[in-house]
Formats: C-alpha cells, sequence, structure tokens
C-alpha cells in the first residue's frame, strides 16, 4: 500500500489507518501516527480491535520532517508489517490479530 504526502507546516500529528471494511466504528489492523507536539517526536503505532486501542508501541524517529513531501510504502506480510520511506526500513511491527479479506 503505497501513501504520497506532505507534512503540513505546522502540523502537530497526522495518520494512516489501515482498516478492516468500512462499518462506522471498523477495526483498525494498523494505526500509524508520527506525532511532532511532543518533546519527542515519535512515531505511535497501535491496532484497534472491537473499539478499544491495543498496546502503544513508539518509535522515536520519524522518517520525513514537516513541510516535507513523502511517500510510504505499507507492505503486509504474513504476521508484520513494514513500513518503508523510499529504500529505507522505518519499522517492523507484529501483527496480534487475524484479519478476515473483505
Amino acid at each position: 500500500i503505497t501513501v504520497t504526502g506532505r507534512v503540513l507546516p505546522n502540523a502537530k500529528r497526522f495518520h494512516v489507518n489501515l482498516q478492516c471494511g468500512s462499518k462506522e466504528k471498523p477495526d483498525v489492523a494498523l494505526h500509524f501516527n508520527p506525532r511532532y507536539d511532543e518533546s519527542k517526536h515519535h512515531v505511535a503505532c497501535n491496532t484497534m480491535l472491537s473499539s478499544k486501542w491495543g498496546p502503544e508501541e513508539r518509535k522515536y524517529y520519524i522518517p520525513m520532517t514537516q513541510e516535507e513531501r513523502f511517500t510510504l510504502l505499507f507492505l503486509v506480510n504474513r504476521d508484520t508489517y513494514s513500513v518503508r520511506r523510499l529504500l529505507s526500513l522505518i519499522l517492523r511491527l507484529h501483527i496480534f490479530v487475524l484479519l478476515s479479506t473483505y
């Protein structure tokens, strides 16, 4: 899955959600959330199952700065997600929920 965009100059956060289905409150297989509004900039990642967030993982590295254009590649593997920017690995997360095919 490829996501291309630009971080706004005064952005505090943005997120990409890989959700399961299109219902009103779907499960979220991956919540990718770069945060610029805390003293240590970081990416928070998480999953949501039955409207409850799972444990948050934080990576104290953000692959793009404010005002920067970016292309992220989300790779879905058997039991992990890999998020890449260009050819560099950003993070790898384990998938904790079994996803149905939609």
